[in-house]
This record gives C-alpha cells, structure tokens and sequence, in this order.
C-alpha cells in the first residue's frame, strides 16, 4: 500500500508539471504549446478555420473531399484545388490518402482525390487475397504476386500524377501477424519498398500505416521493414 501510494503521488507531482529527480536526471512534464501539430483525415470544412487556427501546424497528412460521388467529381476536384492552394498558402505541406493494398470500383468511390486504385485500371490476370471485412467489392491484392503488385502501383503512380502533392500517406500498408491475420512480411516489404521508390521518384514523401506490435517483430522482420 505505502508503494502504491508513493507511485500515485510520483504521477500527480510530474502530471502537474512539477520537476522530478530519477536517477540524477530532472524532468519537466512537457509543454505541447513549443511543438507542431500533424492534422490527420482532414476534410471538406477544414478551410473554414481562422488562419490563425493553423499557426503550429506544419503537415496535412492527407486532405480530401469526401461527398465528390454528391457533388460530382468536376465540383470535387475544383473545391479540393481552391483548398488545397489555401492551406499551401499558411505553409502547411498536404498530402494526399491511398490504400495500400486495396482496389475499388470507380462507381463506389466517394472521394477526390481518389483514396483507391480502381478495380477497372487492374488488368483481367491480377491475382487477389479476398475482400474487405463487410464489403465484398473492395478487393485486397495479393502481395506475393509481381505481376499484381506492379499494375497496382503503376495505378498508384497514375493517381498521383493526377494530384502532385509534397506527401502520401498510403493506408493498410501491411498487417504484421502480431496484429492479425494477413499475407506474408516479406512480400508486404516488397510491396511498401516498391511504392516507396514510385513516390520518392515524383519527389513525395510517404507515410505507411501499419499495424504491428513492435516487441514482437523479429530481428528478420526489422530488417524487411527496413
């Protein structure tokens, strides 16, 4: 009890910002007013903030309209340019969203930019690894395959090129299997490596998202990933 009461008391005094001595090394609890934030998801309304709104944020992992299949593409495209040049303007970097693995048909897309590679842009031979849980229309690509994975991303290089943007953040990347059931590491690697390379080629960064309990990763699974 006394050691339990001791740690609340330890966690009280940091959470208020108290400095606390461990091992010779004093600590302050930091001040999230000297860093940047990263705005993540952002949509259509984004640009009715005040200016000033924005003024410790440096990155938009990904913007995008998403009511373009309500509005049409045209309207889309245009509300997403006018946008997109406002939040440049405040020296923001925003990026564009794409899944990594998944395919979509165009009549089911419902955002500009598009957030998949369309169904109809993969060549009749592509190899796929099932659907999407509850959506029986939005294919997942089998990574083990060359010849699937490199008419997906030339399809993600098409995307692109449409919308030239400093950034990409590329979705459901890979699932390593301390998250869950998926395909092979090695061929999600492969896969994230050669969409890594369609990217820096156009000159944008990427950020993958992928799900995975670091502690469990072996020493090959770093290296892959690497």
């Amino acid at each position: 009890m006394k050691r339990a009461f001791v740690s609340v008391l330890t966690l009280a005094a940091v959470a208020a910002g108290v400095a606390y001595s461990f091992s010779g090394t004093s600590y302050r609890w930091h001040d999230s007013s000297q860093y940047s934030r990263v705005i993540v998801n952002a949509t259509q309304g984004v640009e009715t903030r005040p200016r000033q709104w924005f003024a410790q944020d440096k990155l938009i992992t990904d913007y995008a309209i998403t009511n373009a299949d309500a509005i049409g593409r045209d309207k889309a495209a245009q509300e997403y340019e006018a946008t997109y040049r406002r939040l440049e303007s405040y020296g923001l970097a925003a990026g564009t969203y794409i899944s990594g693995t998944a395919v979509l048909p165009e009549a089911r897309e419902t955002h500009w930019p598009w957030s998949a590679v369309p169904l109809e842009w993969m060549p009749a031979p592509s190899r796929y690894n099932g659907s999407w849980p509850a959506m029986d229309y939005r294919k997942i690509i089998d990574v083990t395959d060359p010849a699937t994975r490199h008419s997906f991303q030339q399809g993600i290089k098409r995307l692109w090129e449409q919308t030239p943007a400093p950034v990409r953040f590329i979705d459901n990347a890979g699932i390593h299997r301390s998250a869950g059931k998926g395909q092979p590491w090695s061929s999600y690697c492969a896969n994230i490596e050669e969409i890594r390379k369609v990217g820096e080629s156009m000159g944008s960064l990427q950020i993958f998202n992928i799900p995975v309990h670091v502690g469990e990763m072996s020493d090959e699974d770093t290296r892959l990933l690497s």
